[in-house]
């Protein structure tokens, strides 16, 4: 597998790369971008390995714009995806969603899995942002995880932390 792959942003303007961290430790980039609380990172220290997968979205100039991470735990390939709160709204979340979602495909997972925290103060975005993906909320229900509507995930989500599953076949 490469790691690093190009990108090029919608507008055409800036060329960016999104590259594999090679030996991710938690560092001042990470904690400005990445809110330990939503993402249940359990408050590393600065310089404090990380199990994780990480990728980073960089600028020409080298600036992280945003970073996305794998968990693979149970047979589940989970992704999550920040961006610095000057880059949102441009895309740049939906392209590393995307480029992760391309190596789970890559290594043979059939589906991706994202959690959304109740902790989360974005959590109703971020599920409609996802719905709009292609990603149907689960729930752990009597015949095991079932599929539930987006509205389901955006009342659920304010009691409990809600899964949210794409379908990669």
């Amino acid at each position: 597998m490469k790691s690093e792959i190009y990108c090029i942003l919608k507008n055409g303007d800036e060329t960016m790369k999104l590259i594999k961290d090679e030996n991710p430790m938690w560092d001042d980039n990470k904690k400005t971008i990445v809110e330990e609380g939503p993402f249940n990172l359990k408050n590393p220290e600065i310089g404090s390995p990380l199990e994780e997968e990480w990728w980073k979205l960089i600028d020409m100039d080298q600036n992280v714009l945003g970073y996305g991470w794998i968990t693979m735990e149970n047979n589940d390939f989970e992704i999550s995806v920040a961006i610095h709160k000057n880059h949102q709204e441009l895309g740049l979340g939906t392209y590393i969603l995307g480029e992760l979602e391309q190596i789970a495909k890559n290594r043979g997972f059939k589906a991706t899995v994202s959690v959304v925290r109740k902790k989360n103060d974005n959590s109703e975005s971020i599920i409609n942002w996802l719905c709009r993906k292609n990603y149907i909320s689960h729930w752990l229900g009597i015949k095991g995880m079932e599929p539930k509507s987006k509205e389901f995930a955006i009342n659920v989500v304010k009691k409990s932390d809600i899964t949210l599953i794409k379908n990669l076949e």
